[in-house]
């Protein structure tokens, strides 16, 4: 390249920039001034709508989410807390119905049945 032809493209780059700088410009000072109005109220864009044609809930922010996450782990704990002390207290189970039991052999027992052994 040669010098003329970069100063060539310096200068296009340069009025590029000085007007977008202006459009710029102009956009922020019609935008304080409220020169021209943007419309009907913005409103923002979900993907889906309820069945009621509300907007979902937005994303919790992270502060929120660890407090719900808080939350939840208390919850858990307590609950565990509650049936690890109804377990330390004992049992009583009582046998409402007790199916039949049927020896297929009764000649032949274990060595846990036979006594005096």
């Amino acid at each position: 390249m040669n010098r003329s032809t970069i100063n060539q493209a310096g200068e296009r780059l340069s009025a590029g920039m000085k007007v977008m700088c202006v459009l710029l410009l102009a956009n922020a000072v019609i935008g304080v001034a409220g020169l021209i109005s943007a419309g009907p109220e913005v409103q923002p864009v979900y993907a889906q709508t309820r069945s009621g044609g509300e907007p979902p809930t937005p994303f919790p922010n992270s502060g929120d989410l660890t407090r719900r996450t808080n939350e939840a782990l208390t919850e858990i704990s307590q609950r565990l807390s509650r049936l690890e002390a109804r377990l330390e207290r004992p049992l009583n189970v009582k046998v409402l119905e007790m199916p039949p039991v049927i020896v297929s052999n009764p000649s032949v027992q274990s060595d846990e049945a036979r006594p005096g052994q």
